[in-house]
């Protein structure tokens, strides 16, 4: 097997094609070509697989097609795999030319990409929508496909929607088979990056290989909430309290009632509440923007 350097990288879509041509002097220009397929395949044997690749009798292992008068013959590879093509020239009297050989890795399988969210994304669990913060960063990876050769990575490409109405988000599935967004031109994937406006938006990304296989988009709608939850403080209705110039008086028997919500326009949802109560000094008391600093 030839070193990595003298492989041809192809997909099964690449053509080959070959010809002869009757060389100088006195050419009688009825050439036929001859050629050999093999195949490496993973996990078994190596041998040919020309019959597979001939519509006529092979000759000696040969399969022999007439490429004169203007013709030549194609090929395509029909498997991802190790192969090597070999092949030669004769004309009508006989005359042969070299026999030569070339190796191919067949790659066609398009790279997979993953999405991730740093930190991680809320998905609420009844509507399964998710949700980030303009803070976040998505990061994506992503892996040449194929069980048997692969070429490598040569991209990674994203693109993010403008804002879209709440609806879109909702029936994200629907929206994007029946009217998808205008997503303006890929962006080339450097590093992770973020979404700066509140609102719903759509994620779309894909990888493309060394040979073009490029993997069908994958997309995602994801809520952006920057907006911070709004909390109230109360005391119980008729437990004792008093209040004059800003300073409150309750007792030990007065109930402080806290409550929050997560306010519009994409709430979602409220993931705690929390309290904490400090023993200060009473000049704290006495003023609420000194009592600011006392936490």
């Amino acid at each position: 097997e030839p070193g990595l350097e003298e492989f041809h990288w192809v997909t099964q879509d690449t053509v080959i094609n070959l010809d002869c041509e009757d060389k100088q002097p006195h050419p009688v220009e009825q050439e036929t070509v001859c050629f050999k397929v093999s195949y490496d395949e993973v996990g078994g044997d190596w041998g040919y697989i020309t019959e597979d690749y001939c519509d006529t009798t092979l000759e000696n292992g040969w399969c022999c097609v007439y490429v004169g008068e203007g013709g030549s013959q194609d090929l395509q590879f029909e498997e991802d795999s190790v192969h090597d093509l070999e092949y030669y020239c004769k004309d009508h009297l006989g005359n042969e030319s070299t026999e030569h050989k070339q190796w191919y890795k067949v790659d066609s399988a398009a790279p997979t990409t993953t999405k991730e969210y740093a930190p991680d994304a809320y998905i609420d669990p009844d509507t399964n929508y998710e949700y980030i913060d303009t803070v976040h960063e998505i990061e994506l990876t992503a892996e040449d496909g194929g069980d048997v050769c692969t070429v490598g990575l040569d991209e990674i490409q994203y693109r993010v929607s403008a804002s879209l109405a709440d609806k879109f988000c909702e029936n994200c599935s629907d929206w994007m088979n029946m009217l998808r967004p205008d997503m303006g031109p890929w962006n080339t994937y450097t590093g992770p990056f973020g979404i700066a406006e509140e609102s719903c938006h759509v994620i779309e990304y894909r990888s493309i290989d060394l040979l073009g296989n490029s993997e069908e988009i994958q997309w995602q709608c994801v809520f952006v909430d920057k907006t911070p939850p709004e909390i109230t403080k109360e005391y119980e209705e008729g437990d004792p309290y008093s209040a004059e110039n800003g300073t409150e008086w309750i007792t030990s028997h007065t109930d402080i009632l806290i409550s929050a919500q997560d306010p519009e326009p994409h709430p979602s949802g409220l993931a705690s509440l929390e309290r904490r109560i400090t023993l200060v000094d009473d000049m704290y008391c006495e003023n609420q923007e000194v009592c600011q600093e006392a936490v």
